[in-house]
């Protein structure tokens, strides 16, 4: 049996609740909550379940049996205690579509601090009595005032990428290893025998193979079409990786581990040209496809495995495109407000939308389901021509003009993507700038270029560096080959 992570996300905050998303789904689910301290009742549901569908029954320290019948909430038992007890659960459910999906549970709790103190047990089982549909979406809330700062919740699940749905190569030898580039999953050949059909078992997953960013197009007196690279985890100047197809500025990408695609921007006019690269190979960009809608300053948002382009002048457009596979874009819904100038962040299953033009709005989308965004949060400020990075888990937004038209910003503001919420300020720019661009690894983001004051004539080749998980001002990173403003940044975490 194969388990593969569905979930993580550690709040960095006080006040916090835990929204997973529409994510995979897998017949045996395992779900992993610890806190650290809570106000109120620790409310469980899933797929956005309130009504009165779940029972429980438990025991406190091997003590008599409770039963909670009709409840709106799955083991709402994790309510014994409050402020800053700390507490760990493991729930094993069953998520068969159409079935009830039962649970086990174990809950221990500090109970007191000290050595002198045993900490309390709770021992339950627990069902949701929905038999519609497997579970998708998990949510922990407090009715309180949410969780602390270190509260984890994790969801892992069976056969999330079954070896039978990926087309290996026929007749491959027994021992042969077959590595799936977008997932990095590994899995081993073995011939068919006595006790099992001819099968590929998953054995895990490959280091991280990323690490490369590109920065792209701009402006600097006049339309660009060079290509910069860097090796992400070492501070130095850029290196020339090739050319766009098109010269523009206001341009920006979409990536997987192995593949950036640069779309839209301005020539002169409004474009839709998308071009793609390969990262391990610093070449010029080849034609990808069109946008449907022809614009400049939009932003983009990946799985890795789908990329969406959203807004631009005038536009609260979105589209789609499967990375691996040229071609013009598809429609995939509405922003929740026309805007430019905007900003995209990322995990594997959701998109933030962030900033534009007189804007702090942000707005969400499930990058797998086309749909229209849903409100997420709001900027610190109104916020114009950001960079943006992620890690996957959170997003951050750099520099850009706080005022659309008559300043710039060194902040640098961040949010926790599986997390709607208001942005919290995370630190600051070596030097503030807007119209820069972003690129990111799994641990750091760079930050490259822009213009460091009003005017069209005015370019940076400044980068520099965060480490994006730990709150901080920015250190220098090295210098572009050339000052550019308004250009795109392509690269996968």
């Amino acid at each position: 049996m194969v388990w593969g992570k569905i979930y993580s996300n550690t709040v960095s905050a006080d006040d916090q609740s835990f929204d997973t998303g529409t994510v995979s789904t897998s017949k045996l689910i395992d779900i992993i909550f610890s806190q650290n301290g809570h106000t109120g009742n620790c409310l469980m549901r899933f797929n956005g379940d309130t009504g009165s569908n779940y029972a429980e029954r438990f025991d406190v320290n091997g003590g008599g049996d409770s039963v909670r019948q009709s409840g709106t909430s799955n083991i709402n038992v994790l309510t014994a205690g409050t402020g800053d007890v700390q507490t760990l659960t493991f729930l094993n459910m069953v998520n068969i579509s159409g079935e009830e999906k039962l649970s086990v549970y174990d809950t221990v709790y500090t109970n007191a601090t000290g050595a002198g103190t045993a900490p309390l047990r709770v021992r339950g089982v627990s069902k949701w009595a929905n038999t519609s549909a497997q579970i998708t979406q998990t949510t922990v809330t407090d009715s309180g005032n949410g969780f602390d700062t270190g509260s984890n919740l994790s969801v892992l699940g069976s056969d999330i990428t079954p070896a039978a749905a990926i087309p290996f190569v026929a007749n491959a030898q027994e021992g042969s290893r077959a590595e799936i580039t977008d997932t990095r999953k590994i899995y081993y050949k073995f011939d068919a025998n006595a006790y099992h059909s001819e099968v590929w078992f998953e054995l895990g997953t490959a280091p991280y193979a990323g690490g490369r960013g590109v920065f792209g197009g701009g402006y600097a007196s006049t339309y660009q079409n060079a290509m910069d690279y860097i090796t992400i985890a070492t501070p130095s100047n850029a290196t020339d990786f090739g050319d766009l197809t098109v010269a523009r500025t206001y341009v920006e990408a979409v990536s997987s581990i192995t593949r950036g695609i640069f779309g839209g921007g301005h020539t002169g006019a409004n474009s839709d040209v998308m071009d793609y690269i390969t990262f391990a190979t610093p070449s010029n960009a080849t034609d990808f496809g069109n946008l449907t809608v022809a614009r400049h300053a939009v932003a983009g948002v990946s799985s890795g495995t789908r990329g969406v382009f959203g807004g631009g002048n005038g536009s609260n457009v979105m589209e789609y495109i499967t990375i691996a596979t040229p071609s013009n874009a598809t429609d995939f819904g509405d922003l929740t407000v026309t805007r430019q100038d905007l900003a995209g962040v990322s995990s594997d299953t959701r998109g933030v939308f962030a900033g534009g033009d007189t804007s702090n709005v942000m707005d969400y989308i499930t990058i797998s389901t086309a749909g229209n965004a849903t409100d997420f949060g709001d900027l610190l400020s109104n916020l114009r021509y950001p960079a943006d990075v992620s890690n996957g888990t959170r997003g951050v937004f750099a520099g850009g003009d706080p005022n659309s038209g008559s300043g710039n910003t060194n902040v640098i503001q961040y949010i926790t993507i599986a997390t709607t919420g208001n942005a919290t300020d995370f630190g600051d720019l070596t030097v503030g700038r807007h119209a820069p661009a972003g690129v990111e690894s799994d641990t750091r983001g760079v930050i490259g270029g822009g213009a460091t004051a009003s005017g069209g004539s005015n370019y940076s080749n400044v980068m520099d560096y965060i480490t994006i998980a730990t709150t901080g001002n920015a250190t220098d990173f090295g210098d572009l080959s050339a000052a550019t403003n308004h250009l795109g940044g392509a690269s996968r975490f």
